[in-house]
């Protein structure tokens, strides 16, 4: 798609990253060429899958990683990142419940192979969720509840205990505070997230 608006006249590339079952899918950017897709699949379960996706739009042949992230129901999935590594997934669950979930995607693809924690923020009906962020581990849920009423809720999550690191390095400077979360192999040492507060 050309700045203009123009669409070439042929697909570039085409990766069939499900060859069962794929509803609802949401794509975000996750880093570089990588991209992550959360929707429904088989039996209406919960899945995240991550490709790589080349500026020129050539589309790599395989997935890089998997996770089912709700093994009963995951319809209508929001994917949003929330800091570094965690990404948080909006959807409707089991008897249509509203459900949150958290799931660790690194840069390069890889999904960690567990949900880093659930909130299920709505025990009644939560019909097409979506998740934004209203300001530093604040995000807001808008879905259709019961009788196709509307509804918004808001709800907090933790930007930093969710990060899996060996330290925390914290430095301040004038009205600012960078906090890193270091790994090491005691040779090398990589930070594994990072924030501004």
């Amino acid at each position: 798609i050309t700045p203009g608006g123009d669409i070439g006249n042929s697909i570039i590339d085409t990766l069939e990253f499900d060859t069962s079952d794929c509803a609802n899918p949401d794509i975000i950017h996750i880093s570089g060429n990588i991209y992550a897709i959360a929707y429904e699949g088989t039996n209406y379960d919960g899945f995240v899958k991550t490709v790589e996706i080349s500026p020129d739009g050539n589309i790599t042949d395989s997935v890089i990683d998997t996770l089912e992230f709700d093994t009963a129901d995951g319809r209508e999935p929001k994917i949003i990142n929330v800091t570094g590594d965690v990404y948080a997934v909006a959807y409707r669950g089991t008897n249509n419940d509203g459900f949150l979930k958290t799931v660790s995607i690194a840069a390069s693809g890889q999904i960690a192979n567990s949900v880093i924690d659930t909130l299920e923020f709505n025990t009644g009906d939560s019909y097409y969720p979506d998740i934004f962020r209203i300001a530093e581990g604040i995000f807001t849920i808008a879905y259709r509840g019961p009788s196709l009423l509307g509804y918004l809720k808001t709800v907090g999550i933790t930007t930093h205990a969710a990060v899996f690191a060996f330290y925390e390095i914290v430095a301040t400077a004038g009205n600012k505070t960078i906090r890193a979360f270091v790994n090491t192999d005691n040779e090398t040492a990589s930070i594994a997230s990072w924030q501004i507060e």
